[in-house]
């Protein structure tokens, strides 16, 4: 399964205050494909609250940048409410906040043969962006990316990431014993309080009759400034085949404005379909994943 699963074409999932995680089911599915989309998003939500937290705001706006101005608007039940009127929206990226949009009022059902979430618009914007929220709702956090170090640094780095990865409780698992861990993806962030690490790290057994993946997605922290060991914070791990795993992909970081409580803003990348949510520090040396949207795909 390759870490980019699909081509998508740009969307924007708007995530209304009301709407919590629901059970919702994929209508237009046939029967295994139901049965498959549901048993991976249980593996994505069964350690999350599903509740909305309201320093969020209204609704979070995500895209996947193919430059369109459609947007989905997506929501935890099936009745989904429309934007009633144009709303500002602090437009955030893994670097920051990179500018501001408007989301215009009114939505409408997208149609098609998988679950879809309903579209509206929003002005253009040439900046790249990920997560949009209302504006002054939350402060932006920098993500800084393995790619993005120089070498010797990525290098320790990758080091790190890769020693935290081994002592991970999820991660013992004698058919994957002898595997070594490779980093997929991986960045460094400050807070006021803490100096934190995200990764994804992966191995892979890679036989032609049963391949079989193994994701582990980890946050670990320190209080700034401190020469201790990280701590790990937040474990999630998926294993199996192509369509029993999920990959995480970490849209944005910020800190509520409200609560003044760090966010990490994610989508869940599956076989066929994607789930957006929120992992949050609920208190010192843990975050817990606390809400997810329904599934979108086939």
């Amino acid at each position: 399964m390759s870490i980019q699963r699909s081509g998508r074409a740009v969307t924007i999932a708007v995530l209304m205050l009301a709407a919590c995680r629901g059970e919702r089911k994929p209508t237009h599915f046939d029967t295994a494909g139901v049965r498959r989309a549901d048993s991976v998003a249980a593996i994505v939500s069964e350690d999350t609250t599903s509740t909305w937290d309201a320093a969020v705001g209204p609704l979070l706006a995500v895209t996947t940048d193919s430059g369109s101005n459609t947007v989905s608007v997506v929501g935890g039940t099936d009745s989904i409410p429309g934007v009633r009127s144009p709303l500002m929206l602090d437009l955030f990226g893994r670097s920051g906040l990179v500018g501001t949009s408007i989301l215009a009022p009114g939505a409408s059902d997208a149609h098609g043969d998988c679950a879809a979430w309903p579209v509206s618009h929003i002005s253009a914007i040439k900046s790249k962006w990920s997560v949009g929220l209302e504006s002054g709702r939350a402060l932006p956090i920098f993500l800084d990316s393995l790619e993005a170090m120089r070498s010797t640094d990525s290098s320790q780095f990758v080091t790190n990431v890769i020693r935290l990865a081994a002592d991970l409780k999820v991660t013992h698992d004698s058919i994957f014993s002898s595997v070594p861990f490779v980093v997929q993806r991986a960045y460094r962030f400050r807070t006021e309080n803490i100096e934190g690490i995200v990764a994804l790290v992966q191995r892979n057994i890679p036989t032609e009759a049963n391949p079989r993946s193994d994701y582990t997605t980890f946050i670990a922290e320190r209080p700034i400034g401190a020469n201790e060991p990280y701590h790990i914070a937040y474990q999630k791990r998926t294993a199996g085949g192509d369509d029993q795993t999920v990959v995480v992909s970490v849209l944005a970081a910020v800190t509520l404005v409200r609560t003044h409580q760090p966010i990490l803003i994610v989508r869940y990348e599956m076989a066929e379909g994607e789930m957006v949510g929120f992992i949050e520090r609920i208190h010192p040396g843990a975050w817990r994943a606390t809400w997810t949207s329904d599934y979108s795909g086939c």
